[in-house]
């Protein structure tokens, strides 16, 4: 019986296989940076998603603090006070933190947004004392109103919690080594908390 001689001698062979496992740790490799990649521009997508929920409850503060105002429940000062304070919260088109992640809103004064939001929140610890709030609970419509806006406050609390756990859960994973060293979250810029 003739036997067949091998057609590859068995250097080739194991040098053929050393390269299949080159490619194929490559090939894993790149799929696991590939799926960190994604990982993070996920994470930097909650942020902003989170931020846009934080802008929309402020939105609503600012307007249930302006219908309480203008109901003409509380004294004159104090109605003209919060009506101002939130009117120009409400009209601040600047974002709420100026971390450049938003690419829409790279630039802008973020401390200009804080300022008046911070102002709002100030002038209604301001107004709303717990003498008055005990006033407006005697008239249901000024009950319902001072409702809203202690919904909205407490809504905005909640986005705002929200947001800054998402914003610390991408800056931990932006800390690790290899996301640092392989470049994981290209350009885009660390992302903060929101401070109202």
């Amino acid at each position: 019986m003739i036997s067949a001689a091998p057609l590859l001698p068995p250097a080739a062979i194991d040098a053929l296989l050393a390269v299949l496992l080159v490619v194929v740790i490559v090939l894993v490799a790149g799929w696991f940076l590939f799926a960190y990649a994604v990982r993070v521009d996920r994470l930097h997508r909650q942020v902003l998603a989170a931020r846009l929920i934080v802008s929309g409850q402020l939105s609503k503060r600012a307007h249930a603090a302006i219908e309480l105002a203008n109901a003409q429940v509380l004294d004159q000062a104090d109605s003209e006070k919060l009506c101002q304070a939130a009117h120009d919260a409400s009209r601040c088109e600047e974002p709420i933190v100026g971390d450049g992640l938003d690419p829409r809103n790279r630039t802008g004064n973020a401390a200009k947004r804080v300022a008046y939001e911070n102002q709002l929140t100030s002038v209604m610890r301001e107004v709303l004392t717990d003498e008055t709030r005990n006033s407006l609970m005697q008239e249901a419509d000024a009950t319902a109103l001072l409702r809203r806006l202690d919904a909205a406050q407490q809504k905005l609390e909640v986005a705002v919690h929200v947001h800054n756990n998402q914003v610390k859960d991408a800056r931990k994973v932006r800390q690790r080594a290899l996301v640092r060293i392989a470049h994981l979250a290209g350009r885009a810029p660390l992302p903060a908390p929101v401070e109202i």
